[in-house]
């Protein structure tokens, strides 16, 4: 897919890579926080 996007190098393309566990890690807080916090009366 990278191929047709010349100018994305690797080192920019390292800072993304661990993303996708840190954005996991950030919803399951999330929705931990809403699930305690949350009110609906």
């Amino acid at each position: 897919m990278l191929a047709r996007y010349d100018y994305i190098r690797e080192d920019i393309l390292e800072y993304f890579k661990p993303r996708p566990v840190q954005a996991s890690r950030d919803a399951d807080y999330a929705l931990a926080y809403v699930r305690q916090e949350a009110d609906t009366a």
